[in-house]
């Protein structure tokens, strides 16, 4: 269930109170918030995909100054290919922050050559891209 884990990270019992599990892993508005996956499963979510987005871009609420809060946060993962030929619940979430279909940066989950050009290159490119439009330098 990574999309309920990515949601519930956010909610009261993790970021606050007693438990304060989460608390301070947010850092600031102005920074970016990468939802990385790894998984080799469809996801089994038992909520919508539109409560765990809300509940991330509410944490995330005021980032990017001008930009939509959504500019923020950057999906990427190495999942199973059938997520995306089925629009499964995963890929529909990892498309919700404003990112089409072609910008998010995956990799097929068994194919662990492609790890390093996705970790190390694909996506730092997409993280420092994302930084920029957020806050731009100068």
């Amino acid at each position: 269930m990574p999309v309920a884990a990515a949601g519930w990270a956010f909610t009261p019992p993790n970021t606050g109170g007693v438990l304060a599990t989460n608390d301070g892993f947010i850092r600031n508005e102005g920074t970016v918030l990468v939802l990385f996956f790894l998984t080799d499963e469809p996801d089994k979510s038992p909520e919508s995909v539109a409560i765990h987005r809300d509940r991330v871009l509410a944490a995330k609420a005021g980032c990017g100054g001008d930009q939509p809060d959504d500019t923020c946060v950057v999906t990427a993962g190495f999942i199973p290919t059938c997520t995306i030929a089925v629009n499964q619940k995963l890929w529909q979430f990892m498309t919700s922050f404003g990112e089409s279909a072609d910008e998010v940066r995956w990799g097929d989950i068994t194919d662990i050559p492609a790890y390093d050009e996705l970790v190390g290159t694909v996506l730092a490119a997409t993280i420092a891209q994302t930084c920029e439009d957020v806050t731009p330098v100068g």
